[in-house]
């Protein structure tokens, strides 16, 4: 994902590692500098990774959020990267700081991350449904903090888990910009990328899905292997229909005497990329097949039997 979209700022949420470990990952991805929140325990962990051409300056931290300062195509910004609580309670308290920013806050604001939170009824499928006046706090803080849309591709519902062995699918992913954000960079849009947020909700049904509850890791990992083999015959099609459209777009692009020389590099780039892609999956099942066939002995050891009950996605900002 990194070499696709070269994102100038990375922010990851739940890193569970000290900085230590992260500075491995700083050095593998190229990114000039590293700052970090140290996970509590087993959980949490924040981190922030920037290129020196956006001259980021931390004015404030805590386990809920790093909010900096920087520079966007000459322009002084503020950038707030939040992960919310997860604990319904203690949210107003991110809510309550991120309103004491806003007092004081002139120029471009931009907020991103997993806000743990949805505004409404619209940015959920399934699951108990929740009381209005649950969302008033939420809705709060984005007015009180100026906060507006950008237009959205991609599926917003970008987390997805299981309550009470149903799916339940939420929008706790978004990136929001104050009024003189979207004056300064009108072109801002968010992407909400494919792939990311369904296979977790398909590892998860292979994991439980009509499987008796003292189901052993084996007969589990054999659930979720024909889970994965269905997901991927209907994604099938798909991905074969994404080629040949894009094969269209580029024919019509070179057809158009009005089609920039920047649109048909784009399209040949997506074509290309969606070709390496399909070919990476062949490859890797062919290198299964084979593996299968010289039937390795496995050894299992024993541990805890944790289940996955949602994505925690990275952000970026192009």
């Amino acid at each position: 994902m990194n070499k696709k979209y070269h994102p100038g700022l990375l922010f990851l949420s739940e890193t569970k590692n000290k900085k230590s470990v992260l500075q491995g990952i700083q050095v593998d991805l190229g990114y000039d500098s590293l700052f970090t929140v140290e996970p509590h325990g087993l959980s949490g962990g924040l981190a922030l990774l920037c290129m020196d051409e956006f001259q980021v300056n931390v004015i404030f931290s805590n386990n809920r959020m790093i909010d900096v300062e920087a520079v966007v195509d000459g322009n002084k910004v503020f950038i707030t990267f939040v992960y919310g609580d997860p604990v319904q309670d203690r949210r107003e308290l991110v809510w309550e700081r991120l309103t004491r920013f806003a007092i004081n806050r002139h120029g471009p604001w931009f907020m991103i991350g997993d806000f743990n939170e949805i505004s409404g009824h619209h940015e959920k499928q399934g699951g108990r449904r929740r009381s209005d006046a649950s969302f008033l706090p939420f809705n709060q803080m984005l007015n009180d903090c100026g906060m507006l849309e950008f237009p959205c591709s991609g599926n917003q519902l970008s987390w997805v888990g299981r309550r009470n062995h149903s799916q339940v699918r939420c929008r706790l992913d978004r990136a929001i910009g104050n009024e003189d954000w979207h004056d300064s960079f009108p072109h801002s849009n968010v992407q909400y990328l494919r792939m990311c947020e369904e296979i977790p909700a398909v590892v998860q049904d292979g994991w439980t899905s009509s499987l008796p509850t003292d189901a052993n890791i084996m007969t589990r990992i054999t659930s979720v292997r024909r889970a994965l083999g269905r997901w991927r015959s209907q994604n099938d099609h798909n991905a074969e229909k994404h080629i040949t459209d894009l094969k269209e777009r580029l024919d019509s692009l070179y057809s158009d005497d009005g089609a920039t020389s920047e649109e048909i590099s784009e399209a040949t780039k997506d074509l290309h990329e969606a070709l390496k892609s399909e070919e990476l999956f062949w490859k890797q099942k062919k290198q299964g097949l084979m593996a299968s066939r010289r039937r390795p002995k496995l050894k299992i050891l024993p541990r805890s039997d944790q289940t996955t009950t949602g994505k925690k996605p990275h952000y970026q900002t192009n």
